[in-house]
C-alpha cells in the first residue's frame, strides 16, 4: 500500500517521484517501486565501498536530475562519467546476478525492480 510522506530526499526517490518535486513540502506518495529503487541505491555503496550509483566524476547535472535521467555510473554509463577504479574494480566483480538486480532496481521497468528477498538471496549467494 502507498504511503504519503512530506519528508524525503530527491536522490533516494525513484525517477517518477523525483521529476517534478521541486518542495519538500509537496506530499509524495512512495510505492513499493520507490522503496525497492531506495534498497539498491542503499546496497550500491556498501557493495562497491564508493559513493551512490549517482554520485560519479565528470557528466553533467545535479544528483536529482541523473536520476531523473537514469544516469548510474556502471549501470547506463552516461558519457563522461569517471569512476574511482577501486569502486569500478569492485563492481565488476559482484557476481553476474547482483549487477542485474541493479540494473533492474535502477534502469528497468518499475515494476520489475527487485523484491528484498530477491537482494537477500543474491547477497547470501555470495557470502555478504
Amino acid at each position: 500500500m502507498p504511503h504519503r510522506s512530506c519528508y524525503f530526499r530527491a536522490v533516494f526517490t525513484a525517477t517518477a517521484l523525483s521529476v517534478g518535486c521541486v518542495h519538500a513540502s509537496a506530499a509524495v506518495e512512495f510505492t513499493r517501486e520507490a522503496d525497492r529503487f531506495s534498497l539498491a541505491c542503499l546496497l550500491f555503496p556498501l557493495l562497491t565501498g564508493g559513493g551512490y550509483p549517482w554520485s560519479f566524476g565528470g557528466g553533467t547535472g545535479s544528483p536529482a536530475e541523473r536520476v531523473a535521467n537514469k544516469q548510474f555510473a556502471m549501470v547506463s554509463n552516461p558519457p563522461g562519467t569517471k569512476v574511482p577504479p577501486a569502486v569500478e574494480a569492485a563492481y565488476f566483480a559482484l557476481p553476474v546476478d547482483v549487477m542485474v538486480l541493479f540494473e533492474r532496481a535502477l534502469v528497468g521497468d518499475p515494476a520489475a525492480r527487485p523484491s528484498p528477498s530477491e537482494w537477500v538471496k543474491a547477497l547470501r549467494r555470495m557470502g555478504a
